[in-house]
């Protein structure tokens, strides 16, 4: 897939417009403003360069690590130091996973909450300054209540609701664990999406993951922000960023599974619509609390081996690639707003990977039954946390892997500037 495009249109020196009437001047200036032009231009291209030097130390980095056969021990706090980067750190995690108990203590450095090098000093420092922070955004809406009633009113809604199966929520409404979901649901709707009115019901699905794992509201939120980076689009009907995980799974099925492609498409449930919560929660309304847990963490992990575009260049194109996800199927003719977050799903690969291999564990029954889409909806409904976990995420995990090391490839185009993944 070629995700970058940076080759510069060459400027011709009758396009510059010169408002000096003066012959001798407008020469000169023609000259100056030409020779800035030029300047920026290739400052620009040094950017992009570099840019496409960091991807592919990046993806040479990742999938050497990846074919390496290694036996991964688990990663406590006390080890974290013998990781040299951010990187590496994530690959091990991908490999060995995380000790419950050690989740509260690690999931800040692998959502750069905390820098992975941080001193003792300098992380005292900084939760001092995410509890500042918090403080004063809480405040915020706790200070003008007439204010924050249509935020608090969405809330207490959903969050009589939310994970009540679980020994943590199963307790009275005014019971701190809930007042402590209230607190961080209502500051980050707040503070970071209120404007953009992108509040939906299950956002305290998310929240209450972050919740659990810290016991400093603080520290949840700000790690709750940053999670949510890559995931807030979803939340926006008005964007692409659903339809293209929809296009990107279809096209999976399609690649890997034809016939049951050919079976969805016939009962008109090929556009995916309805995994609509799947990619909106990162399916944790298909699997216990717990295992939920894991998913987020692996969610956390891979998208930390994607590259994510910089936005001082333009949008990625949508062109085939070799991986067996093609994205012309639903996106021939892509505006930006569609390639932005064609990009952004390729960022979630691992939760399309998952996606698929749980529809995969019961095609046979679709099949057999001849279910509609509807029928497919009302079924995963029922049959909700009592899926073979196990090996849902064992086989999403080796997917993800063999995209890793065999269906990324890097190559420089170095006349063009062109990077291909």
């Amino acid at each position: 897939m070629k995700i970058f495009n940076f080759k510069m249109r060459e400027r011709k020196s009758s396009s510059v417009s010169v408002l000096d009437t003066s012959p001798d001047i407008r020469a000169v200036n023609s000259k100056e403003m030409i020779k800035s032009i030029s300047a920026f231009e290739n400052s620009l291209r040094e950017k992009a360069n570099h840019w496409s030097r960091s991807i592919s130390e990046h993806y040479i980095h990742v999938r050497e690590k990846f074919q390496q056969n290694h036996s991964y021990k688990p990663i406590t706090l006390e080890n974290l130091s013998s990781f040299s980067s951010i990187l590496d750190l994530g690959i091990h995690t991908f490999h060995s996973g995380i000790i419950p108990s050690q989740r509260e203590a690690l999931w800040p450095y692998l959502l750069s909450v905390y820098p992975l090098n941080s001193t003792p000093t300098a992380k005292m420092k900084l939760s001092f300054q995410l509890d500042t922070e918090y403080t004063a955004y809480k405040y915020l809406w706790q200070s003008n209540p007439l204010k924050s009633k249509s935020i608090t009113d969405l809330i207490y809604k959903d969050i009589d609701r939310t994970d009540r199966y679980t020994p943590y929520f199963k307790v009275p409404n005014d019971h701190p664990h809930f007042v402590k979901l209230f607190n961080v649901t209502a500051t980050y709707i707040s503070t970071d999406i209120i404007e953009y009115n992108l509040y939906a019901q299950g956002l305290t699905d998310i929240v209450s993951i972050f919740v659990v794992i810290f016991e400093s509201e603080s520290l949840a939120y700000a790690c709750l922000r940053k999670f949510m980076i890559d995931q807030i689009s979803i939340f926006n009907p008005e964007t692409q960023a659903f339809p293209a995980r929809c296009a990107l799974l279809g096209s999976l099925i399609e690649i890997l599974d034809p016939a049951f492609f050919r079976f969805l498409e016939a009962n008109d449930a090929s556009n995916m619509l309805f995994t609509y919560r799947w990619f909106l929660l990162n399916l944790k309304r298909e699997f216990t609390f717990e295992q939920s847990v894991r998913v987020f963490e692996t969610v956390i992990i891979t998208r930390l081996l994607a590259v994510k575009p910089a936005s001082v260049f333009t949008a990625p194109s949508v062109s085939v690639s070799s991986c067996p996800i093609d994205p012309h199927r639903e996106f021939a003719e892509a505006t930006d707003d569609k390639n932005e977050h064609l990009s952004e799903a390729y960022k979630d690969i691992f939760t399309l990977f998952l996606a698929y291999q749980l529809l995969a564990a019961y095609k046979r029954e679709f099949v057999k039954k001849r279910l509609s889409m509807p029928e497919m909806c009302e079924f995963f409904s029922e049959v909700s946390g009592t899926h073979n976990f196990e090996t849902v995420l064992r086989l999403a995990k080796n997917l993800f892997s063999q995209y890793i090391c065999e269906n990324i490839s890097f190559e420089a185009d170095k006349e063009n500037d062109y990077v291909y993944i």
